[in-house]
């Protein structure tokens, strides 16, 4: 019963800090009204991205930073918690119970986000972390603590040439559980995130580092080249056959606007994929070369997408395929529907350097003025790997800034025996939710 107890500790500390914080918010105003049914909203005037494209089909023109692990733009409005460049944003607790392959375990997890930035004129500094402890049977388990962080800045060298960086860094259990869908996205730019869904056939850890630099220059007010050199590093242990990876690129992209709605581009990479297993290393060279298509077609449905072919320098020879990425939204009101695809190098959460497929899908309604349902399900398929996922979750806005939530996951994989296991796996939680600033529906 130790596990209970723990629970209930942290969930009185973080009701007692809610309370705290939504008499602020209460007294002063901040916050619009709960329920207030406009889905596709503008953005707010303190955004800390400055100045991000507002839909799709516009050039990215300044600091464009994303929440982590989240398509939606990062704001600095943080609301109470704020300790100079300090800001505390969203924590949950929930409990779940995970059932694979006829065996189950109840978990409780504790999730929050801690960020820090800093301006100077148009220049931008910001840090991001989350971490997330899971505590099974009223023991702490290492292996099921996950670490998330970014570090993103851009500094605007001359009023045309820009730079901006990001270094992020990722280390989770693949098995552990997820109180978010599988598929983030963002309403106004039609940008989405496909994050990892896959297992081990035992608890495996993942871990990756990935950093990127872009230079843009803008070579009249409607036309932007830019290039982005990047690096990614990244493990899987606690496999039969560990195994890690280097990847070292670049990029270079050719924007042109149309109209203030159409955006066309073209795209040259190169990558250099290190993949070690048994100490038997193995390099494979990709060069990949397509073109760009954004739109926004309506005020609530809008378009991102490439096309392209890419090279690859593989032992028995040269082989050329086909990439792409697509992505879309369109808002209906009190709801919206987001569509992805994928396909071409990697997979997220996995350590290889085959070509992949992957489809996603969520659907997000307004049942009242503050409860919310989203329906996601997704595929993905690479070599002789196939894996499907379903999820249902409901959402209860309880207060300005407190909400709670229910939420089944589903899952099928045929793996490899090795970084993907063979299984069925359910799981259903529930929890409380805390964020500083809550976005009207």
């Amino acid at each position: 019963m130790n596990w209970i107890k723990k629970c209930a500790t942290i969930v009185t500390a973080l009701l007692v800090i809610v309370g705290a914080g939504w008499t602020q918010d209460s007294s002063t105003g901040m916050n619009p009204p709960a329920g207030q049914d406009t889905l596709a909203q503008p953005p707010s005037a303190d955004l800390t991205t400055a100045t991000p494209p507002v839909t799709a089909g516009q050039i990215n023109d300044g600091p464009a930073i994303r929440e982590l692990g989240s398509a939606n733009f990062l704001s600095s409005n943080v609301g109470w918690f704020r300790w100079g460049p300090l800001h505390l944003g969203s924590s949950e607790v929930f409990q779940g119970y995970n059932r694979t392959n006829g065996g189950g375990a109840w978990m409780s997890v504790l999730r929050t986000h801690v960020l820090a930035e800093r301006r100077f004129g148009r220049n931008l500094f910001v840090v991001q972390y989350s971490p997330k402890l899971t505590v099974v049977s009223g023991s702490l388990i290492k292996n099921f603590s996950d670490q998330d962080s970014t570090l993103d800045g851009y500094y605007a060298l001359t009023p045309r040439l820009g730079m901006s960086f990001s270094d992020h860094f990722q280390i989770f259990n693949t098995n552990s559980l997820t109180s978010e869908s599988f598929i983030s996205a963002d309403p106004m730019s039609s940008f989405t995130v496909q994050k990892a869904f896959l297992e081990g056939p035992t608890p495996t850890r993942y871990l990756a580092n990935s950093v990127a630099t872009t230079f843009s220059y803008k070579l009249s007010p409607l036309t932007q080249i830019s290039v982005a050199p990047s690096y990614t590093y990244s493990k899987a242990t606690g496999l039969e056959t560990p195994t890690l990876s280097h990847t070292y690129g670049a990029t270079v992209q050719l924007e042109h606007a149309l109209t203030a709605r159409r955006t066309v581009g073209a795209y040259y990479g190169y990558q250099v994929i290190r993949v070690e297993e048994h100490d038997r290393p193995f390099v494979t060279p990709y060069n990949n070369i397509g073109i760009n298509y954004s739109e926004q077609l309506t005020p609530t449905w809008g378009i991102q997408s490439g096309f392209g072919a890419f090279k690859e320098g593989l032992p028995e020879g040269t082989r050329w395929s086909g990439s792409a990425h697509v992505s879309t939204t369109k808002s209906f009101g009190r709801s919206s529907v987001a569509l992805v695809f994928f396909r071409g190098q990697g997979l997220a959460g996995v350590v290889t350097s085959n070509n992949g497929n992957r489809l996603d899908a969520l659907y997000n309604v307004g049942l009242s003025r503050r409860i919310r349902a989203d329906l996601g399900a997704g595929y993905v398929g690479f070599k002789d790997i196939h894996a499907k996922y379903g999820t249902v979750g409901l959402d209860w806005q309880m207060g300005p800034n407190l909400s709670t939530f229910v939420r089944y996951a589903y899952k099928y994989q045929a793996g490899d025996g090795n970084q993907i296991g063979n299984l069925t796996n359910g799981s259903v939680i529930f929890g409380l939710r805390w964020h500083p600033n809550v976005q009207s529906y």
